[in-house]
């Protein structure tokens, strides 16, 4: 067996895929933000190049399958050529967005790519059977049954990685796919479990080691914090060793979301102010890699109504002081409110639409709904449909402030999309209504 040796686990490349939600506005760096999924690859090329590793290996999602771009196929097939001159094999597979689709059939990838095959499990040797590599590629998009049950036995006297995309035992956050428990892979007797598909890191056992990298780069304010690869040293002179995992950080833009509380802010200026000392934090913290942050105002509080009532012109505040204190360095996602009054006050609804919504809300965000046990997030597909159609019913009675918080409903069709959006009408509503007794 090999005395030793160093390989990169990375997946959910997601090559040339956009990222989603950013609002422009002027002197925003789309070209950075655009291309912030290729200068991730290129940091994936140069960490194995560096290090001079065995091999890499990427779990699924190279590129998403219904970007038809031959630009982000030559572009991928040229970064990992790097890696053929310093003679560093990549072996990969096919997950539900990169499954046989007309780009994988085009892409011609250099000979130190090779990706296993989606027929039935494959076993590929490296440095003459001191390693073995087994996994499988997803034939199509969906793949729904245990690919692992056909895995085959390890080999004696070989180091053994299996490779996956999968949701593995389920996860909130993405489709079911290629499902199996962590004693499905435990028993196979592998020495390491390279995953793919879920973009949040996770270690999900240490003996063996069973690791989601996560992507290299996050796509959207759901996707925060640190993204990267794992750098995985092995002492395979010493088996009773568990191999050594080093998180290498790899993306070049940072989603963060950061909370503001209310509580004991009087005015905008209170506010802004406490904006501007956060910020300076977050820059410090931020070094040379930009951040796309998502501010969110929180709590209860007397500013709740000056935030609502004001709300453009807070945030072009705040898009003033981040970019005044980041130079160039700190961009605004987006800033939402989820905010209430200083005295809490139940909302007092008469019966009709306005009534049969909150009912529902409150059914969803508590995940009490009849049927919640068969959705993630408590919303069932009847809901969803109910409180779209409440909605839609309720546009035009209300205030151009909350209609336009509205105007896009038809694009929430799942149920976190949604459950956001419902989090933040609450709130406008209950103003509404106040006011509306006020002046009664």
């Amino acid at each position: 067996m090999e005395s030793g040796f160093e390989f990169i686990h990375a997946a959910d490349i997601h090559l040339d895929s956009p990222l989603h939600g950013l609002a422009r506005y002027d002197d925003f760096p789309v070209r950075l933000f655009r291309d912030a999924p290729r200068a991730a690859l290129r940091g994936l090329v140069q960490l194995a190049l560096d290090r001079a590793v065995a091999f890499v290996l990427i779990a699924g999602d190279l590129y998403d399958g219904q970007w038809d771009d031959s630009r982000t196929g030559i572009f991928l097939s040229e970064q990992l050529g790097r890696l053929r001159e310093a003679d560093i094999p990549v072996v990969a597979i096919h997950g539900n967005h990169d499954a046989s689709t007309r780009m994988t059939r085009h892409i011609r990838f250099p000979p130190n790519v090779h990706f296993l095959g989606s027929e039935r499990p494959e076993t590929y040797p490296l440095r003459n059977g001191r390693i073995a590599i087994h996994g499988q590629s997803f034939a199509r998009q969906e793949a729904r049954d245990n690919l692992v049950a056909t895995y085959p036995a390890p080999i004696a006297g070989a180091f053994n990685i299996g490779m996956l995309h999968t949701s593995l035992e389920g996860s909130r956050e993405h489709d079911r796919y290629a499902p199996c428990g962590v004693q499905d892979l435990v028993r196979l007797g592998y020495d390491y479990w390279a995953l793919g598909h879920i973009h949040t890191r996770r270690v999900v056992a240490t003996q063996p080691p069973i690791v989601f990298p996560g992507n290299i780069q996050g796509r959207s304010s759901r996707e925060t914090g640190a993204k990267g690869a794992y750098l995985v040293s092995v002492d395979a002179a010493h088996p009773q060793i568990e191999p050594r995992l080093e998180f290498h950080e790899l993306d070049v833009v940072r989603w963060a979301t950061w909370e503001v509380a209310i509580g004991g802010l009087e005015t905008l200026d209170d506010f802004l102010a406490h904006v501007r000392q956060e910020a300076s934090r977050w820059r410090e913290e931020s070094g040379d890699r930009v951040v796309a942050l998502r501010l969110i105002a929180t709590g209860a509080g007397e500013l709740h109504g000056k935030l609502a009532a004001d709300t453009a012109r807070c945030e072009d505040e705040i898009r003033g002081i981040l970019s005044d204190v980041g130079q160039g360095a700190l961009w605004l996602e987006k800033f939402k409110r989820k905010t209430t009054p200083a005295q809490d006050q139940e909302l007092r609804l008469e019966e009709g639409p306005l009534g049969e919504m909150r009912a529902v809300i409150d059914g969803i965000l508590t995940g009490d709904s009849a049927e919640s046990a068969a959705k993630t997030k408590g919303a069932t597909e009847g809901d969803l449909a109910l409180v779209r159609d409440l909605l839609d019913e309720l546009r035009n009675k209300l205030p151009k402030e909350l209609e336009r918080e509205l105007e896009t409903v038809e694009q929430w069709s799942d149920p976190e999309s949604l459950r956001e959006l419902l989090e933040e009408t609450v709130p406008f509503l209950q103003r509404f209504i106040q006011q509306s007794e006020e002046r009664a």
